[in-house]
């Protein structure tokens, strides 16, 4: 979610002007309750907070798969 050039949020923002149907993982050590909300509202498809483990990221994006 925070980046050097630009905000997570922001970059959620940009890649579903470019493609809606864009399936987004963000991934972050610090977030904030609304904007994780507002993203979900928004489309996004999975939150995983640092540090986090090989497999439960595997398992995230297996889910993702899964629900299309």
């Amino acid at each position: 979610m925070i980046m050097s050039e630009m905000k997570g949020k922001d970059c959620f923002f940009q890649i579903k002007e470019i493609n809606p149907d864009a399936r987004i993982i963000l991934c972050s050590g610090y977030s904030r309750e609304e904007d994780d909300e507002l993203l979900k509202e928004n489309g996004l498809s999975a939150f995983i907070k640092k540090p986090f483990k090989k497999d439960d990221f595997c398992n995230i994006i297996y889910e993702i798969i899964a629900s299309v």
